[in-house]
C-alpha cells in the first residue's frame, strides 16, 4: 500500500495584499539605505525639523502671518511706530513696511513651502511622467514634437521661465503657484521616462501583452510605469527653492499687496 501524499495548497493573496508587501519591502531598503548614510541621516533630521515647525507653527508664532502688532516697544524713532522695528525680545526678527512680526512669518512660511514644494512636485511628476511615456511608447513624429517642445523649456532657466508664466497669468495665489512651477518643472521628468519607455518597450512582457491583444492605453497605464523610475530630484527642479522664495507671498502678507 503506497504511501498517501498530502498535497498542500498555498494561500493565495490578493494583488492588494501583494502590492502592500513589495512597498513595505521596498521601504524597509530605503530605510536602511538612509541609516546607513550619513549624509541622509542629516538631511532627514532637517526635513524632520522643518516638518515639526510647520506642524506647530500656530503655538510657536506669536502673531499671524498678517497681524499688525500694535505695540512699539523695539521702535528707534522719535516718534514711537510699529513698522520697521530692530529685532528685540518682543519682535526677535522686527518687524516690515506693514508691522507684520516678521519672526512669525519666518515660521508660518514653513507651511507653505512644504505645501507648495510637494504639490508642485507631484503635479510636475504627473505630467511628465505622462509626456515621457506618450512620447516614448508612440514614437514617430508625436515624439518628435513632444522632445523638441521639450528642450526648449529645458533651454529657458526654469526661474525665468515661471515670472514670464506667472506675468502672463496675472494674480498668483498659492493654486496658481503650484500650477506654475509644475508646470514648468516636468522637462526632466519627461526626458528620463521616455529613455526608460524606449527600452521596455522592446522587452519580452510588453511584446506579450501586445499578442495577447491588450491596446497601448493600457500598455501605457498598466505594464509600462511599474517598471520606471524617475530619480529623486528630476521631477521639479526648481520646487523647492522656488517654494521657500515665494512662502511669504503666498502666505498673504499685506506687503506684497498694492
Amino acid at each position: 500500500m503506497g504511501a498517501t501524499e498530502v498535497v498542500t495548497k498555498k494561500p493565495t493573496i490578493s494583488p492588494f495584499e501583494a502590492t502592500l508587501r513589495v512597498a513595505w519591502k521596498r521601504a524597509k531598503q530605503v530605510g536602511t539605505q538612509i541609516y546607513h548614510s550619513r549624509n541622509a541621516m542629516a538631511g532627514l533630521i532637517i526635513l524632520l525639523f522643518f516638518l515639526s515647525l510647520a506642524i506647530t507653527a500656530p503655538w510657536l508664532a506669536p502673531y499671524r502671518p498678517t497681524q499688525s502688532v500694535a505695540d512699539a516697544t523695539c521702535s528707534t524713532l522719535s516718534v514711537p511706530a510699529t513698522y520697521l522695528q530692530p529685532p528685540c525680545p518682543a519682535h526677535p526678527l522686527g518687524t516690515n513696511y506693514n508691522s507684520n512680526d516678521i519672526y512669525s512669518q519666518v515660521i508660518w512660511g514653513t507651511q507653505i513651502s512644504f505645501i507648495v514644494g510637494i504639490a508642485s512636485a507631484v503635479v510636475a511628476t504627473v505630467v511628465g511622467t505622462a509626456v515621457g511615456l506618450i512620447s516614448g511608447y508612440v514614437g514617430g513624429w508625436i515624439d518628435e514634437v513632444l522632445m523638441r517642445f521639450n528642450d526648449v523649456i529645458l533651454s529657458i532657466p526654469w526661474l525665468v521661465l515661471m515670472i514670464v508664466v506667472a506675468a502672463k497669468v496675472g494674480v498668483v495665489d498659492l493654486t496658481g503657484l503650484i500650477l506654475v512651477i509644475g508646470l514648468t518643472g516636468w522637462s526632466v521628468t519627461a526626458r528620463v521616462i521616455r529613455s526608460q519607455v524606449l527600452s521596455i518597450k522592446e522587452r519580452m512582457f510588453v511584446e506579450r501583452a501586445k499578442m495577447l491583444g491588450a491596446p497601448s492605453s493600457r500598455i501605457l497605464v498598466r505594464h509600462a510605469p511599474r517598471s520606471c523610475t524617475t530619480p529623486g530630484g528630476s521631477s521639479s527642479p526648481g520646487s523647492a527653492s522656488s517654494s521657500s522664495c515665494s512662502a511669504f507671498t503666498c502666505s498673504g502678507t499685506p506687503s506684497t499687496k498694492s
